[in-house]
């Protein structure tokens, strides 16, 4: 006989649960900024565990949250790195003359910044690759259980299918810089948006426990992410060389732009409540406590091993 990887099962506990200030067993929205406050944002909560594999409850929300702040946290180490070493960029560049202010992306697309942005979006695709392949494996678990049907599992199940692939993708952003080509360069970013927001999107159909806040939250990212790439869109396609002011005002883009941002840094506050899901890892060794081949016939047969009453899952992603 051999031991073999034990398959995830739901766990019923709440994402937040050790700040209840008024004592009302729930957790509002601004009871989650002192929960946040006391256990650290989603990266710093990660990193503590030091890339160590545990037996035992995960949150695949920890990982998502984490997904946009290590975007945001690549904004910030970036601009400050534009502002010391390439201030000249700042006062001019391709995307400036296009929407008439300094997009987001400025920051991070020239040398130094950009040789400290690149790792970090590699981690970012990490992140969320590692978040679609335990929500993924959540909604299964979820559908098995009769809480979702077949057309949310199937929504989450794309939702995460497009945001994985793409978000592997996404560092080509800092190789198509706006000096390649803008227009590819910009609409990549674009991209981002809307499938970020459809990642988040169907995370909000998974969950039973959504709130008045969370629901105003994700009106306003939605709103967010469909208006800035159609106003940016307008910008660019009527651009000619030596126009001074774009057709859309440059503070209403410049808000949509940097507002979007805000709102995804809140996700931490606003994602609703759903299960954890418990992982057990085990070695898998023979009979006489050594280590067996994967190639074993007994191995490979305990590892596919299912039992009978379950449907059996095949990952789907990276």
């Amino acid at each position: 006989s051999f031991k073999r990887l034990s398959m995830t099962k739901i766990e019923t506990s709440s994402r937040f649960t050790t700040f209840d200030v008024d004592g009302d067993g729930k957790q509002e929205w601004w009871e989650r900024i002192g929960c946040l406050n006391s256990n650290g944002p989603a990266l710093w909560q990660l990193a503590r565990k030091r890339g160590e594999l545990r037996s035992g409850p995960v949150i695949p929300e920890r990982y998502l949250e984490a997904t946009g702040e290590c975007f945001i946290l690549m904004i910030i180490v970036s601009w400050a790195m534009t502002y010391l070493f390439n201030p000249s960029i700042i006062e001019g560049n391709l995307l400036k003359d296009r929407v008439g202010y300094n997009n987001i992306c400025v920051g991070f697309d020239t040398p130094p910044a950009r040789y400290v942005a690149m790792p970090l979006q590699v981690l970012q695709a990490v992140l969320a690759v590692r978040y679609c392949t335990l929500d993924q494996t959540r909604a299964f678990l979820e559908k098995k259980e009769g809480r979702i049907d077949s057309c949310e599992y199937k929504f989450t199940r794309r939702a995460n299918l497009l945001y994985s692939w793409f978000m592997i993708c996404f560092p080509m952003l800092l190789v198509l810089t706006p000096d390649v080509n803008v227009v590819i360069h910009t609409f990549l970013f674009f991209f981002m948006l809307m499938l970020s927001f459809t990642v988040v999107a169907a995370n909000f159909k998974e969950s039973q426990e959504v709130t008045l806040s969370s629901k105003i939250w994700i009106t306003m990212f939605g709103v967010h992410t469909f208006l800035l790439p159609v106003l940016g869109a307008i910008d660019f396609s009527t651009y000619t060389e030596g126009r001074e002011d774009p057709p859309v005002p440059w503070y209403i883009v410049c808000y949509l732009d940097w507002g979007w941002f805000i709102l995804l840094g809140l996700a931490v506050v606003f994602l609703p409540d759903s299960p954890p899901i418990h992982i057990t890892y085990e070695l898998i060794l023979d009979e006489s406590g050594k280590s067996a081949s994967a190639q074993a016939p007994g191995v490979a047969a305990a590892a596919a091993e299912v039992p009978a009453s379950e449907e059996p899952y095949t990952p789907v992603y990276p």
